[in-house]
């Protein structure tokens, strides 16, 4: 018998479950052929063509080159997003060319609704910021689109005058789950104990769940954001305190047992 939360709206509280249905964490990458291997296979194209890929020094595989005068090249995928996802991050590599000292050509990358096509984020980078000549990481918080189905589309928007394109590599969308922690609670001699109140509070101190030991000494916290830095854990026994320490990482199920000195 393990514990789960109840709810996500404020402090989440532990209820019994079994152990068959206590959520699974996981981490997937969403995006299909993402390093163009199979050309533009689960892409969808606009002004495009096996010309624009390259296999010249890509970071991995083969890469795309969007841009070209007076026009929008743009490169979409249609993804769906889970909707028990805890953290949701675009990643890509780029190399951003151009003689444009104003915004008129822009790079955009731009998530929408795949029924009503309403726009749920967008980011743009204008070619007045400057040429990046060498590749760069880019990464977005795309937790926006948390258990939507998408259309994600990177465009290259060029005007008649000055040229700007864009090399594109490696696109990933990854999902991750919540993190868990899986908590036994013990006595000075190694006997578990039940009903143990526990409280798990963020690195800044802010309360997000609340249960108790099973009958085994166990208890398990799920939804957990990860963080930089360590959970606060408060367990109260017999009238007695004990205040220790957990690392919480996204997509990753912690175990850990704390020992309760006095009981």
């Amino acid at each position: 018998m393990f514990w789960k939360i109840t709810g996500c709206v404020a402090i989440l509280s532990g209820i019994i479950l079994s152990q068959e249905a206590a959520a699974a964490v996981f981490s997937e990458d969403l995006i299909d052929n993402g390093k163009f291997e199979s050309g533009f296979t689960f892409w969808n194209g606009t002004n495009v063509n096996d010309s624009n890929l390259d296999d010249q020094y890509p970071i991995d595989g083969d890469f795309v080159t969007l841009g070209q005068y007076s026009q929008t090249q743009a490169i979409s995928q249609t993804v769906v997003v889970p909707n028990n996802a805890g953290l949701i991050t675009l990643s890509f590599w780029y190399r951003l060319y151009t003689s444009d000292t104003t915004a008129n050509d822009t790079f955009t990358i731009t998530f929408t609704k795949s029924d009503t096509g309403e726009v749920l984020l967008s980011d743009t980078m204008p070619a007045s910021d400057g040429a990046v000549t060498d590749w760069e990481e880019y990464t977005l918080d795309a937790s926006a689109i948390r258990g939507e189905t998408v259309i994600v589309t990177l465009a290259v928007k060029n005007d008649a005058s000055l040229f700007t394109f864009v090399d594109v590599d490696t696109i990933r969308l990854k999902a991750q789950s919540y993190g868990e922690l899986v908590g036994t609670v013990v006595g000075a001699s190694g006997t578990k104990l039940r009903n143990a109140e526990v409280t798990i509070r963020t690195p800044k101190n802010k309360k997000i769940w609340t249960g108790e030991t099973n009958k085994k000494g166990k208890f398990m916290a799920t939804l957990l954001p990860g963080k930089s830095g360590k959970y606060k854990i408060t367990i109260k026994k017999s009238g007695e305190t004990f205040t220790g320490r957990a690392k919480i990482a996204w997509a990753k199920q912690t175990k850990k047992t704390f020992t309760i000195p006095n009981v």
